[in-house]
């Protein structure tokens, strides 16, 4: 999320990016292939993603807060490129992300806009699920 959220105040290529990350401690424990993939993702694209976001904003993506802009572009890449990861999953990551460090409500932003286009791209995973309330 934060090298999305820079990436967004200060372009640069995926993989200075990557490179300036992997080489923080703070990393240690994370999955540095995920990390990798899903900056690459949106950073190669970013156009496309909105793209799946924008019937569910209530505004163009390009005036979304920055943080919230980069939990949803990355949510929408995790979706998309990672099948092995359930659409729920995807969902609740996001969420607890943006309570954690987004303003006030913005989980409910999220929950709100992540959740029908995880439906859209992965129908099957929300066949015998009722929509989930904004937490």
């Amino acid at each position: 999320m934060q090298a999305i959220y820079q990436w967004q105040l200060n372009p640069q290529p995926a993989a200075e990016l990557i490179a300036e990350y992997d080489a923080q401690s703070d990393m240690d424990g994370a999955d540095r292939s995920l990390f990798a993939e899903l900056v690459q993702g949106v950073v190669r694209d970013p156009a496309a993603l909105d793209a799946q976001l924008e019937p569910h904003l209530d505004r163009p993506a390009t005036q979304v807060d920055p943080l919230e802009h980069a939990l949803l572009l990355l949510g929408v890449e995790e979706l998309l490129r990672q099948p092995a990861v359930p659409a729920l999953v995807v969902l609740n990551e996001y969420i607890e992300l943006a309570k954690q460090y987004g303003a006030q409500k913005s989980h409910a932003y999220i929950n709100g806009v992540l959740e029908p286009v995880a439906r859209t791209l992965r129908p099957a995973e929300f066949k015998d699920l009722p929509r989930r309330e904004r937490q």
